[in-house]
């Protein structure tokens, strides 16, 4: 026979309808790790408990178990070991899903049990009592339970005990955990205060104090129990803002101060103190600043020097204090910021008011959380408007001051006027804006030039019988050098041609004059080539004398390719031919004076070398040089006198 209190139905199934069992097991299994049940070890009020509830029952077994998402913990047994077992097996797990308890007089009977390994095998447990063990917030985080391996009833006396029992273990349980959580709460406010101690508000005297005491001060904690809060604190400063503070009606919730602290042997030392009321009392911690202070002195120095420079230099300082969130601006900065020292009072928010844009508001804010998350202060040149109106160009720099925990306690910089420089880089940019416009309107200007002396030369050749290839050749170098500066100019460099674009075009103009309408097959084959102008002008006049030469000779085909390795820009023109009219190509050693003399200048003015491949049918000429970078114009001349 099977007896146990009502399902928990309507929580679980409700659940289930709105899809959230699972959440409701969640909630479970958070309950459960609040109660740090992996770190409970051995705990004789738990072991004294469960072998009550086994010698009430008459049980040879008892068990206090806690239930995670896999596995069942038994942290308190009589009769059988503690350990850990997996939740799939176990009897407690269906007891967690009541409200109460489960009571299974016959485990061998029962159709949820009957075979599980329990009960078929060793220890062939029969009967089962288990009730739940609830956490604060409600959850059934584990069980108490007795067990035997015969079937049984309990008296509604013994079940009525095992009810109190599972209460006693909820009580010691929560006791545990409020205890873990106070010395959790402790352990942080020893790690956040050095002092900690109590005052009779209406005396002003000392409760209570910490034995830390004894080793900061050389007090012991009966030296200071009743003394006046003046043997403690230096000076009067500090008892008077209390004062004020405690006399205010609408004084904030805790006085904090930095203040010199007295010791057993009349040393003072820098604390920060924070003090609250509460019942009566007013409670105080006080943190040692102490190597703070000791820092800021021995950078006193360093801010008399910085001082008198920016006396000099023009430049304004400031120091902000991020955990006082206190700003000052030296003299000079006040200065610079038409600001009146006497009556404007810097902040961080007021600093932020003088910026123009957003991107200057960004540019604070991000310096800002960069600091406090542990960052170093990055240099940054942003707008500012003075109190005057005036818009100002400014840079500011500073240096970071952090304590042993690494919080940022002062952050020194220096604010600079950069707003001529600002001008004058302006200035510069639109005169080197106006050159580029001034040079592309130069090689505009000469590409039209050498059009109007090419179109002069066309209209003389139709109007009169040319005598030589002469004015043919002069006609297709203007036209290549007037190619060069059109490319130039329409591209983004005034230094550079782009000319593995423009050599097909370059070849079209020298073919074109050379043959006419006849010129033979021409395949080119050409990668992108920058080239320097110096190199580039005598380069493309090299060119078209190879092509007129090539050309003027036979109607072979030509196949012409460009390309660069390693800053070497190589030119090949293969032609098929005899090979015993090689010497019709060899410009170097031809006949005509000036054609030979012109090449050869050509050549040295681009820095390049010739030479002729040769078999029975196929000649290759083949033009290359190292790319230079040098600028300006070159001082070699283009043509011979």
């Amino acid at each position: 026979m099977t007896n146990h209190s009502a399902l928990q139905t309507s929580q679980y199934q409700g659940d289930a309808v709105n899809g959230s069992t699972i959440t409701v097991e969640e909630v479970r299994l958070k309950e459960l790790q609040s109660y740090y049940i992996p770190e409970l070890n051995s705990d004789e009020n738990l072991d004294s408990l469960i072998r009550l509830a086994a010698r009430i029952c008459g049980a040879p077994i008892g068990m206090i178990n806690f239930i995670d998402e896999d596995s069942q913990w038994t942290k308190s047994s009589v009769g059988i070991d503690v350990g850990r077992y997996p939740r799939e097996h176990t009897f407690c797990q269906h007891t967690i899903q009541n409200d109460k308890r489960m009571v299974v007089e016959d485990l061998a009977e029962d159709n949820r049990f009957k075979n599980s390994p329990y009960v078929l095998n060793e220890p062939n447990f029969r009967f089962y009592a288990g009730y739940n063990i609830k956490g604060s917030g409600g959850s059934n985080i584990g069980t108490l339970c007795v067990i035997d391996q015969e079937p049984r009833k309990l008296t509604d006396h013994q079940l009525e005990s095992l009810s109190i029992l599972s209460s006693e273990v909820e009580v010691r349980l929560n006791l545990r955990k409020r205890n873990a959580e106070l010395e959790k709460t402790a352990t942080f406010l020893k790690n956040s205060a050095d002092l900690m101690f109590t005052i009779d508000p209406k005396l002003y005297k000392i409760l209570s104090i910490n034995d830390e005491v004894q080793h900061l001060l050389g007090y012991s904690t009966n030296d200071l129990s009743g003394e006046p809060l003046t043997k403690l604190i230096h000076g009067s400063e500090f008892i008077n803002e209390l004062n004020r503070w405690a006399d205010s009606n609408d004084r904030p919730d805790h006085f904090s101060r930095q203040t010199l602290i007295k010791s057993a042997n009349e040393n003072c030392f820098w604390f920060e103190v924070t003090l609250s009321e509460k019942k009566g009392l007013w409670y105080a911690t006080a943190k040692s600043i102490q190597k703070m202070k000791e820092i800021e002195m021995s950078h006193q120095d360093t801010l008399n020097i910085l001082t008198q420079a920016q006396r000099i230099a023009m430049v304004g300082h400031w120091v902000w204090l991020p955990q006082q969130d206190i700003l000052t601006w030296s003299p000079q900065l006040h200065q610079l910021m038409r600001t009146d020292p006497d009556t404007f009072e810097p902040s961080i928010e007021r600093f932020e008011e003088m910026l123009p844009g957003e991107e200057d508001v960004q540019k604070l804010t991000d310096a800002v959380t960069r600091v406090i998350g542990g960052g170093e202060f990055i240099p940054c040149e942003h707008k500012v408007t003075r109190a005057d109106g005036e818009q100002i160009h400014v840079i500011e720099r500073a240096e970071v001051y952090r304590n042993e925990e690494g919080a940022p306690v002062k952050v020194m910089g220096i604010l600079k006027d950069i707003t001529q420089q600002k001008e004058s880089q302006m200035k510069i940019s639109e005169s080197l804006h106006e050159k580029e416009l001034m040079l592309g309107e130069i090689h505009h200007r000469v590409k039209n030039n050498l059009a109007m002396i090419s179109g002069i030369i066309q209209l003389e050749m139709s109007s009169s019988e040319p005598d030589s290839e002469s004015i043919q050749s002069i006609l297709t170098r203007i036209q290549s050098l007037a190619l060069v500066h059109e490319n130039l100019y329409q591209s983004d460099s005034f230094s550079k041609v782009p000319f593995g674009s423009l050599l097909e075009d370059l070849i079209s103009i020298a073919a074109k004059n050379a043959s006419g309408d006849h010129a033979p097959e021409i395949t080119i084959e050409s990668v992108p080539v920058d080239i320097n102008i110096n190199q580039a002008i005598p380069f493309a006049l090299a060119i078209n004398q190879l092509i007129y030469a090539c050309l003027g000779r036979d109607p072979n085909p030509i196949t012409i390719s460009l390309d660069e390795v390693d800053e070497q820009v190589r030119l090949q023109i293969y032609k098929t031919g005899d090979a015993c009219s090689i010497l019709k190509y060899d410009i170097t050693s031809s006949n005509d004076e000036l054609s030979r003399e012109l090449f050869h200048s050509l050549l040295k003015q681009c820095g390049a070398d010739y030479k002729i491949d040769l078999d029975d049918f196929n000649i290759k000429l083949v033009l290359s040089f190292i790319k230079s970078n040098i600028k300006g114009s070159s001082d070699s001349q283009l043509f011979m006198n």
